[in-house]
């Protein structure tokens, strides 16, 4: 086997088990929920989880390429697996929200990725700023502000719903991606610095992006 072959057998292995892993996931993320425990449907719907494997995926990949294959390849899996799930299991197949994230996972994901992966491997502010952002994410479900505004700003009532499984989820994901992903400090320095802005500007455009899909 020449040089070309023996490098392709790696990428296929990881490709499959991308494939597989994403199928696993997405069968578990529709499994959960229906879960009676509320923790663990909290997990499956909240974005922290995608936004942690997007990080990995994009962190490790050897190149650019990989980077956006890679990530597309779990993500459309994933994406495939729950709704296929969904419609075998449940009789309903997702309608136009099948389409929507299978779009994504071919355009948005690959393009996150990629951001990543140059984030991750330079020094200054402008990486610093891409992985702030990218660690914001993991704060568009609201279950951390939600425990603030209860407990230190008494802002919500007893009875209201709260969710400090993911809220802990969500700060131990954030400072991975923030504290420990960026190969250099300075990197680092200017995420930390980042994040909270941009958890406030990802926050108004989750709402925005929230009305728009209401009518679907």
């Amino acid at each position: 086997m020449n040089g070309a072959g023996r490098g392709m057998l790696p990428q296929f292995r990881v490709f499959t088990m991308l494939i597989g892993l994403g199928i696993v996931c997405g069968i578990a993320a529709k499994a959960a929920d229906a879960s009676e425990a509320r923790w663990v449907n909290d997990l499956a719907n909240s974005p922290t989880g995608s936004v942690f494997v997007l990080t990995l995926i994009g962190r490790f990949a050897f190149t650019p390429v990989d980077a956006a294959l890679r990530s597309m390849a779990f993500f459309t899996a994933t994406c495939l697996a729950y709704y296929g799930w969904s419609a075998y299991a449940f009789g309903f197949g997702g309608g136009p929200y099948f389409y929507l994230w299978v779009g994504l996972a071919l355009t948005v994901v690959p393009i996150l990725a990629t951001g990543v992966r140059w984030a991750c491997l330079r020094r200054g502010a402008l990486p610093g700023l891409v992985m702030g952002t990218v660690a914001a994410l993991t704060m568009a479900d609201g279950a951390v502000w939600q425990l603030w505004m209860y407990y230190v700003e008494g802002l919500l009532s007893n009875d209201f719903p709260l969710h400090p499984v993911q809220a802990a989820v969500d700060l131990v994901v954030l400072f991975v991606i923030v504290g420990l992903l960026p190969r250099y400090g300075r990197t680092r320095l200017w995420a930390s610095l980042a994040v909270l802005p941009m958890v406030v500007v990802t926050g108004m455009i989750r709402e925005l992006f929230s009305s728009a899909l209401l009518p679907i």
